[in-house]
Parts: structure tokens; C-alpha cells; sequence
């Protein structure tokens, strides 16, 4: 293997366009930033929310006062501090401990929609709006629970 290859990128970290020197101080002192993307190379795309774990605690106070029980955020990452280093050094490990492959289902399955919306010739969303779902290679309405389109395995 050429020592080229070995330094090759798998992934690319994509901070928000805002994300500047003065709004990383500002994210620093808030303890939590958004929409950070996980690009891979097959095109495979995350968007990760990072906290620290006092506004994590906030937050969570904040809704045990809303009457809510939990705290949740898609794809979220706790870290000490939230600056561009720390966010960089948790992606490059959860990336080693293969934490995007436990997400994949998710991508898997939207996947499988996209190839079944190219194949029937319609919008996966214009699918869901009108309450079908996608279940075992076959559009489902979800109403009656009785298929609405089968698509051929391969």
C-alpha cells in the first residue's frame, strides 16, 4: 500500500458557514453547536449536534420543567468543551470506534427509499405526505396496512 494512499481522507468535517473565529468563542461560552457535517467519501452524510455537559444539564433541567421527562437531540455528541479542536479529535475517534456504522441503518433505509422513488418516478416525501411507509421492498399505506407498490428484489 502506497503511503499516499494511507493519508487519503475517509471523511470530511464541515463546520456551518457562520461558524467563524468570534461565533466559536460564542459557542464556546453557550456549550453546544449545530449542524456540523460528517461527509464520507461514498458520499455517506451526518449532521452531528455537539453539547458540553453543562448545557447538556440545562437543557435537561429546562425540560423536567416543561413537564418532559428527557432530553433528546439527534446525533448528539457530549464533550468537555466545545471548540473546533475537541470537535474535530471526538469525530476522528468515534469515526475509529466505527460509531457511524451504528447510525448507517438509518442511511441504509433512506437509500432503499431514494431507489424506490427512482424507480416508481416519485418524490420519497410525496410518499410519506400522503401516508404510506416503506416496509420489506414495498410501499405500505399505512391506513389499511395493505401494499400499494411491490418492488422486485435483486
Amino acid at each position: 500500500m502506497s503511503r499516499l494512499h494511507e493519508l487519503k481522507p475517509k471523511y470530511l468535517v464541515k463546520f456551518p458557514d457562520y461558524y467563524d473565529e468570534l461565533y466559536q468563542l460564542e459557542v464556546s461560552a453557550k456549550g453546544y453547536l449545530t449542524d456540523v457535517i460528517v461527509q464520507f467519501l461514498d458520499g455517506t452524510t451526518y449532521a452531528l449536534y455537539f453539547t458540553d455537559i453543562t448545557r447538556l444539564q440545562q437543557d435537561f433541567q429546562s425540560e423536567i420543567e416543561e413537564e418532559n421527562n428527557f432530553f433528546a437531540e439527534p446525533n448528539m455528541v457530549v464533550l468537555s468543551k466545545v471548540t473546533p479542536q475537541e470537535i474535530k479529535i471526538a469525530i476522528e475517534k468515534l469515526v475509529a470506534q466505527g460509531f457511524f456504522d451504528e447510525l448507517g441503518a438509518y442511511q441504509v433505509e433512506r437509500s432503499k427509499y431514494q431507489e424506490v422513488s427512482k424507480k416508481v418516478g416519485t418524490d420519497i416525501q410525496q410518499h410519506i405526505d400522503m401516508g404510506f411507509s416503506y416496509d420489506n421492498e414495498r410501499w405500505m399505506d399505512k391506513a389499511s396496512a395493505k401494499p400499494i407498490i411491490t418492488m422486485p428484489t435483486t
